[in-house]
């Protein structure tokens, strides 16, 4: 039905039949809510009725296929009659169950006699198509469906745009309009009147119209079950003497607990095996969380960690910053001292130049040659210092002569002797320096 309401929302894009379709379908969704009320309404009543010293003990037996086949040709039966069951149950999950499998589960008790209920696994849980079978009032719905296919298929343009274009559809049409907007709070959109638009809306309005009024029967009539199912409970309860005033507090309390926890599990029934099931599926869950937890916090961990260096590199690149940002004024005015000193240093540099140039003409002009480098000239300060060794006790010896008296011919002849002798030096002088300058050449 929601394909159709699809097909005709693309087949007419406008808001008021939008508007239209939507109902429809909210009231399909009222219907389809009521009969979970009643489903739900038969569940509370089979917990309840096979309840036994505070517990549920049904047998449970998957059928095989020709026992299926069997039962189902000896009470003439067929696989829609019988009562569904979820693939996602906690028995189906126990078992394994595929689709069109049956379990056949035997209620026994003290108070009640022992009986057979076969469910089918099935996919989804209700639909509409298989409702019908279940329903008392089967018909009904079955007859809406054949006459909302009979609407639709008079929707058709082509065949209602024949009518013509007569005041009475078009006061119908406004009506509907108005009644579609004012539901939602909005103004009806200007658009032109013409033919075929009137065509199309009135055929609208007209399955709209059918639509709720089908949806208003159903569901009123699945109301009135609901309503009924209460009644029926009391009944059935008072009959096996399990009505709630001949039972003990505890023990309708303890049952409430029961429905409670099984309708928290997502459980069909109070079965011991449905709750292991229900528990194990919920330790597998929490082992499961618990793996992603401890991974998480492993990661977190590792974020906390780079957060932590993180921020200690961003505390420390600004501690950098402010201290260079302290260190820009002086830094500024030793720049400019430095351009100062720097234009200092270029004037001294073409003054040492010159004088470079000055003094490299005079040692040009003297006669200076690369030959006479300075271990030449460290070798003759050497050589010039062992002279002055010798030739010091000659002085010191000549010094001591002045405080004898006067003797002019020893005077000469000492004079004579010193001057051979420092003819000798001098000569040696000469020779050592000579043989310096060969070596350097």
């Amino acid at each position: 039905m929601w394909k159709l309401f699809q097909q005709y929302s693309i087949t007419y894009s406008n808001y008021a039949a939008w508007s239209l379709l939507t109902e429809g379908y909210d009231a399909l969704s009222a219907l389809l809510f009521c009969w979970h009320d009643v489903e739900e309404s038969k569940w509370i009543t089979e917990l309840l009725v096979n309840i036994t010293k505070h517990a549920l003990k049904p047998k449970h037996r998957l059928l095989t296929d020709e026992e299926k086949k069997k039962l189902l040709k000896k009470f003439s039966l067929e696989e829609k009659q019988l009562p569904r069951m979820l693939q996602k149950d906690a028995i189906s999950r126990y078992y394994g169950l595929e689709k069109g499998q049956v379990v056949k589960v035997t209620y026994s008790g003290d108070t009640t006699e022992s009986h057979d209920t076969l469910f089918i696994c099935a996919v989804c849980a209700i639909n509409l198509s298989s409702s019908i079978g279940i329903c008392e009032n089967g018909g009904l719905i079955q007859h809406w469906e054949e006459r909302m296919g009979d609407l639709i298929r008079g929707a058709d343009p082509s065949v209602t745009e024949k009518s013509g274009f007569d005041a009475s559809r078009i006061s119908e049409v406004k009506a509907w309009l108005s009644t579609q907007f004012d539901s939602v709070g909005k103004d009806v959109p200007e658009f032109e009147y013409t033919p075929r638009s009137i065509a199309h809306l009135h055929s609208l309005a007209t399955i709209s119209q059918a639509k709720t009024q089908a949806a208003a029967i159903v569901a009123s009539d699945f109301r009135q079950k609901a309503v009924e199912y209460p009644a029926r409970i009391r009944e059935i309860l008072e009959n096996v003497g399990l009505a709630q005033d001949s039972l003990s507090s505890n023990v309708v309390g303890s049952a409430q607990v029961l429905a409670n926890v099984a309708n928290l599990l997502n459980i069909r029934d109070t079965e011991l095996s449905s709750f292991l099931v229900a528990m194990g599926d919920i330790s597998l869950r929490k082992t499961g969380v618990e793996e992603k937890r401890a991974k998480v916090q492993k990661e977190s961990k590792i974020l906390l960690d780079y957060t932590r260096k993180a921020i200690a590199r961003l505390t420390y690149l600004k501690r950098t910053l402010a201290q260079l940002e302290d260190d820009v004024a002086p830094c500024e005015a030793q720049m400019e001292n430095w351009k100062t000193n720097l234009a200092i240093m270029v004037s001294k540099e073409r003054q040492y130049l010159q004088q470079y140039s000055n003094y490299k003409a005079i040692l040009n002009r003297v006669g200076y040659t690369p030959d006479i480098s300075h271990g030449v000239l460290v070798e003759m300060a050497e050589h010039r210092k062992e002279l002055e060794k010798k030739t010091k006790p000659i002085l010191d010896t000549l010094r001591s002569y002045q405080d004898l008296p006067p003797d002019k011919a020893l005077a000469a002849l000492a004079i004579e002797d010193k001057k051979r002798q420092f003819a000798a030096a001098e000569k040696y002088l000469e020779d050592v320096l000579q043989s310096a300058l060969d070596v350097t050449e």
